[in-house]
């Protein structure tokens, strides 16, 4: 068996509740090393940091409700920032520390990271593109 520690970037969506006060250990019946290019049977990686979600539109879908398609294309920027909370925070409840927002209209993903820096929303981190 083999054992790789992992401080960031495994982005997995079924993990628990909550953020991990503890290191989380995944098995994996194979796994591939990117840095050697081998594939690793029975490997076992230990996350002791974030847990990043590298690709998120956090404005689109919704949390467990299903909208028809003209529900979608008629939602306001209010409507979509209020969306954006609502998964940010569900997306923090499945675990994930961080995300990375691959790009929201009306700067909604720079918004909802200012509110979490001061401590409106719950949260760690976000990285809206271009702004950092």
């Amino acid at each position: 068996m083999h054992v790789h520690r992992a401080a960031v970037a495994v982005a997995i969506s079924s993990l628990g509740t909550a953020c991990f006060a503890e290191p989380i250990v995944l098995r994996a019946e194979r796994m591939l090393d990117v840095r050697g290019g081998a594939i690793v049977r029975d490997a076992v990686v230990v996350v002791d940091g974030e847990l990043i979600d590298a690709h998120t539109h956090l404005t689109v879908g919704t949390a467990g409700e299903v909208l028809e398609p003209w529900e979608r294309m008629s939602m306001g920027p209010i409507d979509m920032a209020l969306q954006a909370a609502a998964n940010a925070r569900a997306t923090l409840q499945a675990g994930f520390t961080t995300v990375r927002e691959a790009g929201a209209n009306d700067f909604i993903d720079v918004s909802l990271r200012r509110a979490v820096e001061r401590g409106i929303l719950a949260g760690r981190g976000s990285s809206p593109p271009g702004t950092r």
